[in-house]
């Protein structure tokens, strides 16, 4: 039976399925020390919270390479920041855009 119908009917498979995705989320929006704004809307989230926010979002979707920029990462601490480093060297490409004040020498 497909996705759709198992879930609209609520089968245990899809329900497990469900539930372990569920539980992916929170993971991640736990590791971007997000989880005590799970039920919150997104757009109610102050400015900084709504960048990391996007990072997570991007993160969960496991990509190949991700793209930031200096500003996406001043969103994130010290240990975020440090586990990004650990995901470089397990294969994540990570592209970062800097913004020069001035010219590079």
């Amino acid at each position: 039976m497909s996705g759709f119908f198992s879930n609209l009917l609520g089968l245990p498979a899809s329900l497990a399925e469900e539930r372990r995705m569920r539980q992916e989320a929170f993971a991640i929006l736990k590791f971007f020390d997000l989880d005590r704004y799970a039920d919150d809307a997104a757009n109610s989230l102050p400015y900084g919270l709504q960048r990391r926010l996007e990072i997570a979002r991007a993160v969960a979707a496991m990509p190949d390479l991700l793209l930031l920029d200096e500003r996406s990462l001043a969103a994130l601490s010290a240990g975020q920041l440090a586990t990004v480093r650990q995901a470089l060297r397990e294969g994540l490409g990570v592209l970062v855009r800097r913004r020069w004040q001035q010219p590079p020498p």
